[in-house]
């Protein structure tokens, strides 16, 4: 079974997420969005999402300042965190994170370099 990869994000990240997205593919790696969701499911889209998350090996979530709220990854965390998830948090240059998350694994990425 291939390693998976859940990547949670803000839609206005779509460009940097895809092209990591394609990365990971390409390298044989299972990737789930929550755009991976199944919209005639019976089971809500938190739902689905919350699933995909706890069947993930590890989630990457992105901390940018496109998305000044980031309540859907903040959510997104909480779950990985609940499933005591491997996660590391990507985190765009001069973005603040909460203390919740200071402890946690991230990498930090300058948008213009």
């Amino acid at each position: 079974m291939p390693f998976t990869v859940f990547l949670s994000h803000s839609m206005k990240d779509a460009t940097i997420v895809n092209t990591l997205y394609s990365y990971l593919k390409q390298s044989g790696i299972n990737v789930v969005t929550s755009q991976s969701f199944n919209p005639a499911s019976r089971i809500s889209i938190q739902d689905q999402i919350a699933g995909f998350i706890g069947s993930a090996d590890c989630v990457l979530a992105f901390l940018t300042h496109s998305d000044k709220k980031r309540d859907s990854v903040y959510q997104e965390i909480a779950t990985a965190q609940t499933y005591r998830k491997m996660m590391v948090l990507i985190v765009e240059k001069g973005v603040t994170l909460p203390d919740q998350l200071i402890g946690l694994r991230h990498i930090e990425y300058d948008r213009n370099n």
